[in-house]
């Protein structure tokens, strides 16, 4: 993206060797571009449909969910990033791909100061229904705020469904600690959120491979 300031190296990062992960070593991540706005839309569609049921209702999830996020990815990953599609102005950030042979297995959109009190915000860290566990989601975050403390971020936070436990398990488990809770509507329901912070985002940078 225009107002990254991250070097070519670090625009593919080849993912190998990670503890207790069953990545391949041909896994890459790279910065997302308009072409990949329907595969991130659809992946974001799947990874709700499978870690929100039982918490959104199923006519959302099942219904206007995946047009919706097509609408916001074409938006966010536009070609023009001052006059999107969906005529809203991107955030200042970034939206980072892992991918084997072509194949889209996870994303991460990361804007920074975007929410208060923090300099880095993570909008969306999604992994492929069947690949969780694997490692990928633990890598694009460390990815991501790598690039982000290089832009000059200290600390990072991000919101998760407060009935997501198995995402709540994932960030705890890397240092992340539960700041509020707050209450959005979604589909129609009202859900509780967790907000997950990193006071010091080096917890993140320096996570063992």
């Amino acid at each position: 993206m225009s107002s990254r300031e991250t070097s070519e190296k670090s625009a593919r990062t080849p993912v190998t060797g990670w503890s207790g992960s069953s990545l391949a070593a041909n896994i890459l991540i790279r910065d997302a571009n308009p072409a990949d706005a329907m595969a991130v839309a659809q992946l974001h569609s799947e990874s709700w449909q499978s870690a929100y049921r039982g918490l959104a209702r199923d006519s959302y999830l099942d219904g206007p969910l995946i047009a919706e996020h097509q609408v916001r990815w074409q938006g966010l990953l536009a070609e023009d990033t001052e006059h999107p599609s969906d005529n809203t102005q991107r955030p200042d950030g970034f939206v980072r791909l892992a991918e084997q042979d072509g194949l889209l297995l996870g994303f991460i959109s990361l804007w920074v100061d975007y929410k208060a009190g923090y300099d880095a915000y993570v909008d969306n860290l999604h992994v492929r229904p069947g690949q969780r566990g694997s490692g990928i989601g633990k890598r694009l975050l460390q990815d991501a705020a790598t690039c982000a403390a290089a832009r000059g971020c200290q600390n990072l936070s991000l919101e998760v469904l407060d009935g997501n436990s198995g995402a709540i398990r994932f960030y705890e488990r890397l240092g992340g600690i539960c700041a509020q809770t707050a209450q959005e509507e979604l589909g129609g329901t009202l859900l509780a959120y967790r907000l997950m912070a990193w006071d010091d985002i080096t917890k993140l940078t320096s996570l063992e491979r």
